[in-house]
């Protein structure tokens, strides 16, 4: 199901997704703009124009840093 509905998932870092995570998420909000930086490097690493798979599914479950 995974390769059927999300084939064409591309990552890209965006504006909407910070205020997604400062202002709108339901538990946890993340307010510390040192937090926001760190988690977009490693977005930017890890996930920037990589395309959603299984491959990389299991690459992020299993990355060191959860």
């Amino acid at each position: 199901m995974l390769g059927i509905s999300l084939a064409h998932v591309v990552f890209r870092w965006e504006s909407d997704f910070e205020e997604f995570l400062r202002e709108r998420k339901k538990r946890r909000r993340v307010t510390d703009p040192e937090t926001i930086a760190y988690y977009r490097s490693l977005f930017e690493r890890y996930l920037e124009g990589r395309v959603l798979s299984e491959g990389l599914v299991n690459y992020v479950v299993s990355h060191p840093n959860k």
